[in-house]
């Protein structure tokens, strides 16, 4: 997983992935989604959930199972209308 935001994406969505504490600058809330785009609540290194906003925005969580989390934000997107479902 890619800890910056992917300029290409455009429909949010959430996706699980590894997060390194050092590309964040260490752990705690780091970063900015007013003023840097991207956020990140870093607690631990390992496994993270990761919300796509819109096309420049990500924030980064680290949660146990960031997949069923994924999973069930992006059925949820998908039945509300915001997401097509691909």
């Amino acid at each position: 997983m890619a800890d910056h935001p992917d300029p290409h994406r455009g429909d949010p969505q959430g996706q699980r992935g590894h997060v390194r504490p050092s590309s964040w600058g260490g752990w705690g809330y780091r970063g900015s989604l007013r003023l840097f785009r991207h956020a990140a609540v870093v607690l631990r290194s390992g496994e993270g959930l990761r919300l796509d906003l819109d096309a420049d925005r990500v924030f980064l969580v680290t949660v146990d199972d960031p997949g069923t989390g994924a999973g069930l934000l992006n059925e949820e997107l998908r039945r509300s209308g915001r997401r097509d479902g691909s």
